[in-house]
């Protein structure tokens, strides 16, 4: 599992900017965040015009869908605890795949439990002081 984010890239994948690819065991598939899907079966034969069974539901931005859920007392469609467990589980993954070994987790505390290398992965070294400096109270 490998999360990479190509937002300021100029070398686009699939020459698309921006999207997710999902691998499954007889194909895979391509989805933009502006409406480009690409599907290939088995051996890698492409599939034309794949269309999902239901439309896609209508996406407005983050920032209008988030305000209207602080109005309306709803969560927002990007929830912020699920996509923080959403991505922890990749990052994870690729602290374990960097590493070579399997990790043991303290799910309550976030930690990797007995592995001070793997801990590390886990947060970067920050600059001191000024605008990009890591909050004093964190």
């Amino acid at each position: 599992m490998i999360f990479e984010m190509r937002l300021w890239s100029t070398n686009y994948p699939f020459n698309c900017d921006s999207g997710a690819e999902f691998y499954g065991t007889i194909g895979r598939m391509l989805l933009s965040k502006r409406g480009k899907v690409e599907v290939f079966g088995a051996r890698e034969r492409r599939i034309e015009n794949a269309k999902p069974k239901q439309p896609p539901r209508l996406v407005t931005s983050h920032q209008a869908d988030f305000l209207d859920a602080i109005r309306a007392g709803r969560k927002p469609n990007a929830d912020v605890s699920e996509g923080h467990d959403s991505v922890a589980l990749v990052h994870l993954a690729n602290v374990a795949v960097r590493l070579g070994r399997s990790l043991k987790l303290d799910t309550k505390a976030e930690q990797i439990l007995g592995d001070d290398e793997a801990n590390r992965l886990l947060t970067r070294t920050y600059r001191q002081g000024g605008h990009w400096s890591v909050p004093r109270n964190a």
